[in-house]
């Protein structure tokens, strides 16, 4: 243990100062980190390949300072074609050599990659700047791949002085969006202060060679008193500005309950004379009025009771002042009186007063069977929402669903969307719409069965396997439904052939050419008892015309629970392999093993006549039909599912929305179209069996644990 003290004067030379004890001495006074302005100062940029870009900017660390007058190129190692990892972008005060470097910390290569640890010890000390992941198999790093680490005071932090910055990030998060709005002045203010200091700094830094001479502990002395004064003085302005912000906060809050707060209401009433309760949360015109008014703007959401059957109209009530409104209409957003089934049952909608009526908000793109859609809504408008599905119980969001099935089919020259959500404790709901209009066709729940596998369309007819979970639908366990694809009339629910206590899940369902009409196929399987069958399945006589022996002794990686035909093939894949059988035997051909286990995601048949899968890490392999790995095609994003294709389109899903690709002819490679983007909250344990899709729609397969997902279609704007 030792003790250190200075400045002191010298006496025949006994009191000599190094470089490393005047950085002792301003370590005690300046905190590390970059210095905050400008706000870019040592960020870290994407240059859209594979180098990163530190901005110029100032940085200290532990007494010591660095200075980059210029962007300052950093190249990243390529990426690895399987494993991900995370480079650390740092500022290192290197004792050994004397300076204070800018450099890459390379990750370790994995599949969840962690950030190099940093050095600080006697050699050198380091602070973060960014975290950099590499995807594996990326050829450009991209902003979003940057994880920004100066403001974490862990890694690296803002630097400040003897007397500790304010920690706003609380308030910062919650209110940036109103500040940049209502506090522009305040902001001046403190940029201004920010500025100033910054200049009575850099002059205070010139200065202090004059402050070395003479009586060096007399002179630093002082000019620390003079310096807390000075920041005492602007802390008490800080605090005024502060103060200033929150009154205009709590005036913020306090004005009529806000306009721009688009408050929840109960609502009652018939289905189309809706009653509803406001607490004291509207704006009205005048309180003390016999009959209230609502103020021009005020908005309110509520949950639809009952599909209207007609034009809809409103009453309000304020409880707390125990007066009511005048009834009003509810028009749509071209200012049309509703008609039946604009509102459906158990729909979340929001309604918003223009002096007059009240207007229905958030339908989409405000479209309706009939409408002109104006050239102007279309531009820079690549996609827009055409419906607004909502499969959640608003009011407990533990009862969560999500559509892991979907698909887009044209009958007649229209095309519907179908889809089905699944939810532990409100059962399944089944639901089609038209995807142009946005108008919703039906939906229909299950009774004494349960929906399990994708949806097809063929013919006319919609198939879809079922499970059957009591004695009551006679459907030996599993099962076909078949119904009319746009009024949703069930055509028939046809039972199997396998005894359910050999087969007890419908795993999947899809279509084989047989002869001159396609057959139905129905992977049925028992995972206890490691048993799977084949049902085939007639479309023209309406009912299942054979079943294969029991397949299960040929699949030793996992018994399947995806099929896939191409010709005379029929492909079934487990989570560790993929099967391959032939004919109308289902005789077992071979296997090829994925390199990780639960590496399948997503299994589809491709425009060359091949079979794709998608890896969880973000690749689509190509085989042959003779089992032979024709190719692999990186992919944008990490945790893909549901990879489907339908003739040279691709599209596959993950945590952040729906990719489209285009296929060579040769399915070998594929050049990226466009991200649609949507919550959709998938990974490796929530995924997703097949995206319906078509070249102008495409229905994001939410999993919506988390949120309210009310957006479930989109619209491409013509292209060609």
């Amino acid at each position: 243990m030792a003790i250190t003290s200075g400045f002191h004067n010298s006496i025949n030379g006994d009191r000599k100062y190094g470089a490393d004890f005047f950085a002792l001495f301003f370590g005690t006074l300046i905190a590390n980190g970059v210095f905050p302005n400008p706000s870019t100062g040592l960020q870290v940029t994407a240059n859209s390949n594979m180098t990163t870009s530190v901005k110029a900017g100032k940085g200290w660390i532990n007494g010591y300072f660095i200075v980059n007058d210029g962007d300052y190129v950093l190249k990243h190692d390529n990426a690895d074609g399987v494993l991900k990892r995370i480079d650390r972008v740092v500022m290192k005060l290197n004792h050994v050599e004397r300076e204070i470097e800018v450099l890459i910390k390379k990750g370790t290569f994995a599949s969840s990659p962690v950030a190099p640890s940093l050095q600080r010890d006697a050699d050198a000390y380091e602070l973060a700047l960014a975290d950099v992941l590499i995807n594996n198999g990326a050829t450009q790093i991209t902003q979003t791949n940057i994880t920004d680490q100066r403001l974490n005071t862990s890694l690296c932090g803002i630097v400040h002085g003897t007397v500790n910055q304010v920690d706003t990030t609380t308030i910062f998060n919650q209110y940036k969006a109103w500040f940049a709005e209502t506090t522009g002045s305040v902001a001046g203010e403190i940029d201004a202060w920010q500025t100033q200091q910054k200049q009575e700094f850099d002059e205070w830094f010139a200065t202090i060679q004059d402050l070395l001479e003479g009586d060096v502990a007399a002179n630093l002395a002082a000019k620390i008193v003079d310096l807390e004064r000075k920041v005492d003085s602007k802390f008490t302005e800080v605090d005024g500005a502060i103060a200033a912000v929150d009154t205009k906060v709590g005036n913020h809050i306090k004005e009529d309950k806000d306009l721009g707060h688009v408050w929840y209401l109960g609502s009652s009433g018939g289905v189309n004379d809706l009653l509803v309760n406001s607490t004291g949360l509207l704006p009205w015109v005048n309180k003390d009025a016999a009959t209230l008014v609502p103020k021009t703007g005020a908005s309110f959401r509520f949950v639809k009771s009952g599909t209207n059957t007609g034009a809809v109209t409103v009453k309000i009530t304020d409880t707390v002042l125990g007066k009511s409104t005048a009834v009003y209409q509810v028009l749509d957003p071209s200012g049309k009186p509703l008609t039946a089934g604009a509102m459906a049952n158990l729909g979340p909608y929001t309604l918003c007063f223009n002096g007059v009526n009240f207007f229905l908000q958030g339908r989409g793109g405000g479209y309706y069977q009939g409408d002109i859609i104006k050239a102007q809504d279309l531009v820079n408008r690549t996609y827009m929402a055409t419906n607004s599905i909502d499969p959640i119980d608003i009011n407990n969001l533990s009862y969560a669903a999500g559509f892991m099935h979907s698909e887009i089919a044209t009958i007649n020259g229209v095309e519907y969307a179908f889809a089905w959500s699944s939810s532990y404790y409100t059962g399944q709901t089944f639901y089609c719409w038209d995807v142009l209009t946005g108008k919703m066709l039906w939906s229909m729940r299950p009774s004494g069965y349960s929906y399990h596998t994708r949806i097809i369309v063929y013919n006319d007819k919609l198939y879809v396997g079922v499970f059957g979970k009591d004695d009551t639908t006679a459907l030996n366990g599993y099962g076909l439904e078949i119904l009319n694809p746009i009024t949703g009339t069930r055509i028939a629910l046809v039972g199997g052939t396998v005894p359910s206590s050999y087969a007890d899940r419908a795993s999947d369902i899809c279509l084989w050419d047989n002869g001159p009409t396609k057959e139905v196929l129905l992977l049925t399987t028992n995972y206890d008892n490691k048993y799977v069958w084949i049902a085939r399945f007639n479309a023209t006589s309406g009912s299942f015309i054979g079943v294969s022996s029991n397949l299960g002794g040929n699949h030793t990686d996992g018994i399947p629970y995806r099929m896939q035909t191409v010709g005379d093939y029929i492909f079934l894949a487990s989570s560790k392999s993929m099967y391959q059988h032939k004919g109308v035997n289902f005789s077992y051909t071979g296997k090829v093993p994925f390199t990780y286990e639960y590496q399948l995601l997503g299994l589809a048949a491709n425009n060359a006549g091949g079979i794709s899968a998608i890896h969880v890490y973000g690749v689509v392999y190509v085989y042959s039909t003779s089992l032979a790995t024709l190719s692999s095609i990186g992919v944008i994003g990490q945790e893909c599912s549901g990879l489907s294709i339908k003739g040279d389109l691709m599209s596959y899903a993950n945590k952040t929305g729906v990719y489209m690709y285009r296929l060579a002819s040769d399915a070998k490679s594929a050049s990226y179209i466009e991200t649609i983007t949507a919550p959709c909250d998938l990974s490796n344990i929530s995924t997703v069996d097949n995206i319906g899709f078509s070249e102008n729609a495409v229905i994001p397969p939410l999993y919506a644990t988390k949120f309210l997902a009310p957006v479930l279609s989109k619209t491409l704007k013509i292209q060609r």
